[in-house]
């Protein structure tokens, strides 16, 4: 038994001290004692990975999060966190901050559990907006044949639809009504078109990104830009 003992222990180390970092992926066999949507959070090194425990999906880390040469990502660390309400966020154009409610996140005669959201492009260090990735996904082909009046029609409106990012929206609301499936359908769309908020709710503020907190206010004023006078009214005295 010694011998066996030595001989694992010495090809382990071995493969330890030779093997170059790999990918690593860890799979959940089972639980106890817990609730089928407590959620299973490891952490190695800076990567983290979260799945309920019923997943049956793998949690894969980079070959950077683990080194069984260093201490980096060993041990790795392990979490059960408590999910107390879900909700989806239905991403809009032109909007920036929305409110979560959560669904079995309030008790009852208590205020609804929520929270606010701030979504925006990542800032460079000049303030703007980093370039999105080259390449994309390439719009498919028309299955059938039109004729020119009515592909003209199905072209102007298609244009209309993707110009104010209509489809990518609508599609999205109706995936989370499908999966909230709330009593009222129209009343959880209407919340959503208004970024979550009730007409009586007011926003946070939102603080300013640390590229443009210490620029002063005329600096975000376009240099010789004059405002804009008033246009005169027919009749005035």
């Amino acid at each position: 038994l010694k011998q066996l003992f030595f001989q694992e222990h010495s090809a382990n180390s071995l493969w330890a001290a030779l093997s170059p970092p790999q990918p690593m992926d860890i799979s959940i066999l089972g639980y106890d004692a817990l609730e089928p949507d407590d959620i299973l959070c490891i952490s190695s090194g800076l990567s983290r990975r979260m799945a309920t425990v019923t997943s049956d999906k793998k949690l894969s880390f980079p070959p950077e999060a683990v080194d069984f040469k260093s201490i980096r990502g060993n041990p790795m660390k392990v979490q059960v966190l408590k999910q107390v309400g879900k909700s989806y966020l239905v991403l809009k154009p032109r909007e920036q901050q929305y409110k979560v409610v959560l669904s079995g996140g309030g008790a009852e005669g208590q205020p609804e559990a929520s929270c606010e959201l701030l979504v925006q492009p990542r800032l460079g260090a000049d303030g703007e907006a980093l370039a999105a990735p080259a390449g994309g996904a390439s719009s498919s082909s028309d299955a059938f044949p039109l004729d020119d009046a009515a592909a003209a029609a199905a072209g102007d409106a298609k244009e209309y639809l993707e110009g104010h990012r209509v489809l990518p929206v609508m599609q999205a609301l109706l995936h989370a009504l499908i999966k909230d499936r709330p009593e009222d359908p129209f009343e959880y769309m209407a919340r959503h078109f208004m970024s979550g908020y009730r007409h009586d709710d007011v926003r946070r503020e939102v603080p300013l990104p640390p590229q443009l907190a210490e620029v002063p206010v005329e600096g975000l004023v376009e240099a010789g830009a004059a405002p804009a006078e008033a246009a005169p009214v027919e009749g005035a005295v």
